[in-house]
């Protein structure tokens, strides 16, 4: 049995909190939420993110390595973030697994992330002369852009891919699926606030196809995990065709200084959080 289990986590801050003293407490907790919960599914091994391939790739270098100085260098990922990744690296070092915990994302790819991902994916040695173009654009690539800068420069290499797949294919080596995986993601940075959960649920079933695991775990923000909403957890439980059709849990969502309206109540079980169980 195919399954999927969405996790999510909304920081909402009243008027008259303080984020320095209410958020750090809840922060330090709420981290740790989805390691407690792999550790009873030994089948899980995978988180699915709301963020792109580039992102996803960079950070399980992280967790591979350690290297926090290379590969989560300055203020990005954030706090939480930060501290989920930290978790997920001394849980997989734990050594209580044979497979680490991985990540696919699965939204669009980020300008920010980018380049430098690329970058380290860059294979030692002399650049083909066929590729002398797409490599340079690669090297010399800041990730400062704004969101129309970096689609221009996205757009030409979506088109060298596809004119030049198997010389990208003999050069990056080992490196070419998680380039392709990149390349290929149609999400765009101009999308934030638009519906992308129909994008979401094509990228994820495009990793789900590589992958073939059993048991996801996806953490997501509150507008792709509704079922009311046509949230990326709807699309894929109500799709008969496909695995994952009326086998989609959303496990928790957390609301602080909120409330989830709709939705049955079923306790708490971090301080001044409410938990709701929407479908389980």
């Amino acid at each position: 049995m195919t399954r999927f289990y969405c996790i999510c986590l909304l920081f909402f801050l009243a008027p008259s909190a303080s984020p320095a003293q209410d958020t750090l407490g809840l922060y330090l907790k709420a981290h740790r939420y989805p390691i407690d919960l792999v550790e009873s599914h030994p089948d899980v091994h995978t988180f699915v993110m709301e963020w792109g391939a580039g992102m996803s790739t960079l950070f399980d270098q992280y967790l591979a390595s350690g290297d926090s100085a290379k590969y989560m260098a300055g203020s990005r990922p954030g706090g939480y973030w930060r501290r989920f990744l930290q978790a997920l690296y001394a849980y997989n070092q734990a050594g209580g697994r044979l497979d680490p915990i991985r990540t696919i994302g699965i939204d669009f790819e980020r300008p920010a992330y980018y380049f430098n991902v690329l970058k380290n994916l860059l294979p030692a040695g002399p650049v083909p002369a066929e590729l002398s173009k797409e490599i340079q654009l690669i090297s010399t690539t800041g990730d400062s852009l704004d969101c129309d800068a970096f689609l221009t420069i996205d757009r030409v290499l979506k088109d060298a891919l596809t004119r030049k797949r198997e010389a990208f294919k003999t050069y990056f080596g080992d490196h070419f699926i998680e380039v392709a995986n990149i390349l290929s993601n149609q999400g765009s940075c101009k999308d934030v606030l638009k519906n992308r959960n129909p994008d979401l649920k094509r990228r994820f079933e495009l990793f789900n196809a590589l992958l073939g695991d059993s048991l996801y775990y996806a953490e997501l923000g509150e507008a792709h995990v509704c079922f009311a909403k046509n949230g990326l957890s709807g699309l894929l439980d109500r799709d008969s065709k496909s695995p994952f059709f009326n086998r989609v849990a959303v496990v928790n969502v957390y609301c602080y200084h909120c409330h989830a309206q709709g939705e049955r109540s079923e306790g708490s079980s971090l301080t001044a959080v409410d938990h709701v169980a929407i479908k389980n």
